[in-house]
């Protein structure tokens, strides 16, 4: 078991460190997370200027599917973001899920400056 458990460790974090890799370069400058030591999920704060039907809709049309995080929080959680998990997917799906929701990201807030909506929260998946 301490010889699969070792593997599954290195091999998720090659996968978290992959995730981390395309969001920091497909996302904008101004957008950061949490690295996650433990656990197989990302937390990504969000801005007030993304919408999260927005984003998931614009998401699903990058071929990036997206899912409410709330589903993960107990009510009235008082900080908006993102969970992006990485467990599923191998590295070079992973960075190009990453191109496609920075794509997305991007066409969400500049369609969303000045309206002051939040992200209720999401979990990254490619299609």
């Amino acid at each position: 078991m301490r010889a699969h458990l070792g593997a599954v460790q290195l091999e998720y974090r090659r996968r978290r460190d992959a995730l981390e890799a395309g969001l920091a370069k497909h996302l904008p400058k101004h957008v950061r997370w949490r690295h996650p030591e433990t656990g197989l999920l990302l937390w990504l704060p969000t801005p007030p200027s993304v919408d999260p039907e927005e984003l998931f809709q614009e998401s699903k049309r990058q071929g990036v599917m997206v899912a409410s995080g709330t589903v993960n929080s107990v009510a009235g959680s008082e900080e908006s973001g993102l969970r992006l998990t990485f467990c599923a997917e191998p590295p070079a799906r992973l960075i190009e899920g990453a191109r496609r929701f920075g794509k997305a990201w991007a066409a969400v807030e500049r369609r969303g400056r000045g309206q002051g909506s939040g992200v209720e929260g999401a979990r990254l998946e490619v299609v």
